[in-house]
């Protein structure tokens, strides 16, 4: 009997895991206040004015663009010959390009003929590190960053490139102290961060995170305050007090802050930004979409957070137009972005234009080369093969996804649409119980899941949604 089998697990958001997955969102938004850990084009090496401005430099950079990858790599030689206390040998800061790019396959293969060549070269470890976090092996990563730290610096190496190396490890180390939720550790390595970087603000956002966790809420929010005083482009204070409660499990600690926050500024669209990143959270997609218009008409920059976040919400209102027009200027900005990726991967497949879904596809199995073992990369595969009604393929994907120990509540939704195609209804029942285990929380599919599911229980013999 199907009622004595065992449930499969899901990876949905309720009671604190929505507080994880929401402090992820919000706390250590992208924008200032999280790892400083990023592609290396945004903000890294080649953001120095000094590199950047290079003629090699940027020779290379136009050569790699157009995929001219031999005159780039030959350029980048050239540049390191040139000025070999300021660039790495040629093949790591090629990787960085590939890095940068969200190539992370050609990155890894670079770096390792890089090692090759370069034994000793810390920061081919580094970039290790960084692309071992990318996939979320957090104990390589850490390997890897430990030993780029434990190597020899050439002495005559340019001030700038010592402290790049030295602020991305020390940055790797942070954050995975962080993910590991290791307070006491990540303090220590931030600690050691923001006495060398200029970024200080941003890190002691980090450091008052920590602050948080380790129970001294006061000392945080002094922090907090002290930084958001230093860069103005920072959150307010009180919105990542209501993103750690939310984190820490505390719903009403959470409402309060948010209020507050509302209170205290109210000609300030980013608490509604917030406001709306928390409904959304909770699972209220029409109250986030009102407070995300609020956010828009007291004049919030459409950043790539809040296009991303407007996206998000029209997808979950069904209104797949709009989700694909925020969500496509996301990935145009922001390609690095695999979430929102894949985001606009279902807003483009869930709509009847077949040009769409045969873009959806194309996008998908990119996303698949690159990171072939995420879970929401290949759950995202399987829906688009469904929307092209390739339902064999379709069932084979999904059924890996499903296999793991934990899947997201849109994945088991996923199999359970294959699953009635294919007239198997009490699979179908039994992964949409699946499904809405742990509710609420984040499901993009929730209405579409809860149509589908009554109709199962009027129709037994119902085939398809």
């Amino acid at each position: 009997m199907l009622s004595r089998r065992r449930q499969p697990r899901v990876a949905h958001l309720a009671a604190s895991a929505i507080g994880v997955a929401w402090f992820f969102v919000l706390a250590l938004r992208p924008s200032g206040a999280g790892p400083i850990v990023r592609p290396v084009d945004e903000a890294g090496f080649f953001g120095s004015t000094a590199i950047r401005n290079l003629p090699e430099i940027s020779n290379a950079r136009e050569s790699f663009r157009d995929r001219r990858y031999d005159d780039c790599l030959r350029q980048l030689t050239q540049a390191h010959t040139q000025y070999p206390d300021s660039l790495p040998p040629a093949r790591i800061v090629f990787a960085w390009m590939f890095q940068a790019e969200r190539q992370l396959v050609q990155a890894q293969a670079t770096l390792e003929q890089a090692v090759i060549d370069h034994p000793e070269h810390p920061c081919a470890y580094m970039t290790f590190g960084q692309l071992a976090m990318a996939d979320g092996r957090l104990t390589d990563a850490q390997l890897q960053f430990e030993k780029a730290r434990s190597l020899d610096v050439p002495g005559n190496w340019s001030t700038a490139l010592k402290r790049y190396l030295h602020e991305s490890v020390l940055d790797g180390l942070a954050a995975i102290a962080e993910r590991r939720a290791d307070w006491s550790q990540a303090e220590n390595f931030l600690d050691e961060l923001i006495r060398s970087t200029d970024r200080k603000a941003a890190v002691r956002v980090r450091l008052s995170r920590a602050w948080f966790f380790l129970g001294d809420q006061q000392k945080c929010l002094e922090g907090l305050r002290r930084s958001s005083q230093e860069d103005r482009e920072l959150d307010p204070p009180e919105i990542t007090m209501a993103a750690l409660c939310m984190a820490k499990g505390d719903n009403d600690a959470t409402t309060e802050w948010l209020q507050e926050a509302l209170k205290l500024y109210p000609r300030d669209a980013r608490p509604w930004r917030s406001l709306a990143e928390w409904e959304l959270a909770l699972g209220n997609p029409d109250k986030a979409d009102v407070c995300a218009a609020n956010a828009a008409e007291l004049g919030l920059k459409p950043s790539y957070e809040f296009q991303t976040l407007r996206g998000q919400v029209a997808l979950e209102l069904g209104r797949y137009a709009d989700a694909e027009t925020f969500l496509d200027a996301v990935n145009r900005s922001v390609p690095a972005d695999i979430h929102a990726g894949n985001q606009l991967i279902l807003a483009l497949a869930e709509q009847s234009d077949p040009q769409k879904r045969k873009r959806a596809l194309q996008l998908a199995e990119i996303n698949m080369r690159q990171y072939p073992r995420d879970a929401e990369v290949l759950a995202t595969l399987g829906r688009v093969q469904f929307r092209l009604d390739r339902i064999a393929d379709a069932e084979r994907t999904l059924r890996l996804v499903v296999a793991s120990a934990r899947f997201s509540a849109d994945a088991a939704y996923y199999l359970a649409c294959v699953h009635d195609r294919r007239g198997r209804i009490d699979e179908a029942r039994r992964m949409l119980a699946a499904a809405f285990e742990g509710s609420p929380g984040r499901f993009t599919f929730r209405r579409q899941a809860r149509i589908l599911r009554d109709r199962l229980a009027a129709d037994r013999n119902s085939v398809r949604p």
